[in-house]
């Protein structure tokens, strides 16, 4: 029989807000890669964390415009819109809908500095990935999905005030909340690219995973444009900062070369661009709170304790 989960609730008060308004509840983390932390050995979500966006500013001021790293990312937009880009694909945000991207997907945002949000972000692991259904869905307001989201919100919260039972049975609810928004939900709609230039990200994507070294100068040459069209070609298909945008993706496909073992540091510093492997850890140290070699141990011990622990997966109930 599993163990008996006591839940301290929060505040009735509380409760009744609308789920917008509780995102004031939030601070910002501190460390965006430590949260409610599930018991080792469970398949649900674990080490979940919970913030918001309130504006298109966030993104800057927090310096989250881009993102690659091992968590999920569940996004629930409850007021807003902007450009979401998922690997080679731009997806139009909309209120009344949720995203989930998955781990080491390339992903970034663009969205107007003045542009007011309610975007709640729920970042988490779990092994095996989640995987299946839609990725990007409509939520209603009053759907069986939505109140799903708001019960464990609800419940996050009592968990982050200290109540070891909550954090625990967040980990369970958010399975529930990604069984019941992606696995049932309706699709939010196809995913947009720039009718002028449809395949230019996949382009530069395919040309940055040929060559990662590859200079701006030499990008624009194999494309048959000047630097300059190039970058007003980017700008227009929504890309704000190609500069910007080719160091992040390389920092990317260096996060996927450390889960690879037949590469030493010093190749993946090479592939990212770097003129060393020192400047390359400096670098992923500053971006990442931690050497290389320290975030290359973690990805293969979490590989290590799913392999151990078999393939089992609990995502909570979609009845």
């Amino acid at each position: 029989m599993p163990p008996l989960i006591i839940i301290r609730m929060p505040k009735p008060s509380a409760i009744d807000l609308p789920l917008r308004e509780k995102l004031g509840c939030l601070p910002e983390p501190a460390d965006y890669f430590s949260g409610l932390e599930a018991p080792s050995g469970t398949t649900v979500p674990r080490n979940v964390l919970c913030f918001q966006r309130t504006s298109g500013r966030d993104f800057v001021s927090q310096n989250q415009s881009f993102h690659h790293h091992h968590r999920h990312v569940l996004i629930a937009n409850l007021g807003g819109s902007g450009n979401v880009f998922v690997d080679d694909e731009m997806v139009r945000f909309q209120q009344g809908e949720a995203l989930l991207i998955r781990p080491f997907q390339f992903h970034h945002y663009v969205v107007p500095p003045k542009t007011p949000l309610g975007w709640l972000f729920i970042t988490f692991e779990l092994d095996p990935p989640f995987e299946g259904g839609q990725f990007h869905v409509e939520v209603a307001a009053n759907s069986p999905a939505m109140r799903c989201l708001e019960l464990f919100f609800d419940i996050y919260l009592a968990g982050r005030d200290g109540d070891g039972g909550s954090a625990e049975a967040a980990g369970f609810l958010l399975g529930a909340v990604l069984a019941r928004i992606f696995l049932t939900s309706h699709p939010a709609g196809k995913l947009v690219q720039n009718p002028k230039n449809p395949r230019l990200f996949t382009r530069i994507r395919e040309y940055v995973r040929a060559n990662p070294a590859i200079k701006l100068d030499e990008l624009s040459r194999k494309l048959g444009v000047s630097e300059s069209t190039l970058r007003r070609q980017f700008r227009d298909a929504g890309g704000d900062h190609l500069g910007a945008y080719l160091i992040e993706l390389k920092f990317h496909l260096a996060l996927n070369d450390l889960r690879r073992r037949d590469l030493s540091l010093t190749e993946i510093s090479f592939r990212a661009g770097y003129q060393s492997s020192q400047a390359f850890s400096r670098a992923f140290r500053a971006r990442m709170g931690m050497p290389p070699r320290e975030y290359r141990k973690r990805i293969a011990e979490r590989h290590a304790c799913f392999t151990a622990g078999g393939e089992g997966r609990v995502l909570g109930s979609v009845s």
